[in-house]
């Protein structure tokens, strides 16, 4: 609501949270079962990402030792999902599972909402790697109360998964002001780029499921601005000229896909050779299933990286991005080839090396120090059982 964005509307909903989080605490009486796990997925959007990479290794793995508890807006979608209890997002019974969980895993910052008692652990998987625009309190360009309660907050987290060196520095300990312990062991998503079997089987599941032959570019720029659900995105993007640049470069079969980021509707008008596949669950599987991928700043070229395929940046208001969100890491160092305007983006696909991408690709990972390795699900799984375990040996 836009009165929640004025000075006064802050300052009330500050004291808003303030009296629930009071009350939150008559409740301390409640016990802590140190079997319960409870969590989220871009704040209860989704059954996705790395906390659903650890929850299926945690179901696989433990089975009935363990009470996996998923925060949804809209847990009806996800009742049949087997081995979670899906409940409503800040839900009474949501509130009930946060005061009685011992462990939270979530890939945003948590909210301000949620408890945080005595003997509970909270670790966030975050949801991109590498360094590449600004993160947190400073590029949501919140009031300084609003930057300090937040900073606050952020010091709860027991640890943080990172993806890279250059990760922990920018994101973390700069953008994210977060000074806790950290696991250097990737991201759990991306583990499934060190399996060729399962990089396969996820590229044919998408491949067959979409009808795609030939070759396939994915473009998925990131959002703009404060993200707001159901806010719609009009890009631009030259869909025809691309597709003849491509069919000029690579044959005649030729498919581009198009997704939106989490929470927002593309609404750009588009042929109807392009795919919308903003509603895949799995993002990591339509890069697998992608050729090249097209975007402008989202962390998702730190995880095509990882598969060493062509990578190209649409940065068409490039100055004026900077300027409201900024940037971390000189584009000119990210594994992509940056564009600025619709003629260079032409120009480099009819031009495109694909061994000099993947070479491109390998020296940002060298770089940034990553971390990724294809284990990090069983190190984080590990760090929340060592929690789990020594909790049950005291009781």
């Amino acid at each position: 609501m836009r009165f929640f964005g004025t000075h006064v509307g802050q300052a009330i909903k500050r004291l808003i949270i303030a009296c629930i989080q009071c009350c939150l605490k008559l409740f301390y009486f409640l016990p802590i079962n140190d079997r319960r796990i409870l969590l989220s997925s871009f704040e209860g959007d989704q059954y996705s990402d790395n906390p659903r990479c650890m929850s299926e290794y945690l179901a696989a793995r433990y089975g009935q030792e363990l009470e996996l508890v998923w925060g949804f807006r809209h847990p009806k979608n996800f009742r049949d999902v087997p081995g979670i209890t899906p409940i409503r997002y800040y839900s009474p019974r949501w509130f009930y599972y946060a005061l009685t969980a011992a462990v939270f895993i979530s890939n945003t910052i948590f909210p301000r909402l949620m408890p945080k008692r005595k003997g509970q652990f909270s670790l966030n998987t975050w949801h991109g790697g590498g360094a590449y625009k600004q993160v947190g309190p400073e590029a949501n360009r919140l009031s300084e109360a609003e930057r300090r309660s937040q900073y606050k907050y952020l010091q709860k987290t027991d640890l943080y998964l990172s993806s890279s060196e250059r990760f922990t520095h920018y994101a973390l300990r700069q953008d994210l002001g977060y000074q806790g312990a950290v696991l250097n062991c990737g991201m759990p998503r991306n583990d499934l780029f060190f399996s060729p079997e399962r990089i396969a089987r996820a590229s044919e599941k998408v491949r067959q499921a979409l009808g795609l032959k030939g070759y396939v570019v994915l473009y998925a720029p990131t959002y703009r601005g404060m993200i707001i659900r159901g806010y719609k995105t009009n890009h631009h993007f030259p869909y025809e000229q691309a597709l003849a640049s491509l069919r000029e470069r690579f044959g005649e079969s030729v498919s581009i896909l198009k997704r939106a980021h989490n929470g927002c509707v593309m609404a750009d008008s588009s042929p109807e050779e392009v795919i919308d596949v903003s509603d895949w669950p799995n993002m990591q599987e339509l890069l697998c299933a992608a050729d090249m991928l097209i975007t402008d700043y989202s962390s998702s070229i730190w995880d095509f990286a990882l598969l060493g395929r062509p990578c190209l940046l649409y940065q068409n208001d490039l100055e004026a991005y900077e300027r409201e969100r900024g940037i971390c890491t000189p584009v000119d160092q990210w594994p992509g080839i940056s564009c600025r305007c619709d003629e260079e983006l032409l120009d480099a696909i009819r031009a495109l090396d694909e061994r000099a991408c993947a070479e491109r690709a390998r020296e940002h990972l060298r770089a940034c120090g990553s971390y990724e390795a294809g284990t990090a699900t069983e190190q984080a799984c590990q760090r929340v059982m060592a929690h789990i375990e020594g909790k049950l040996d005291k009781t």
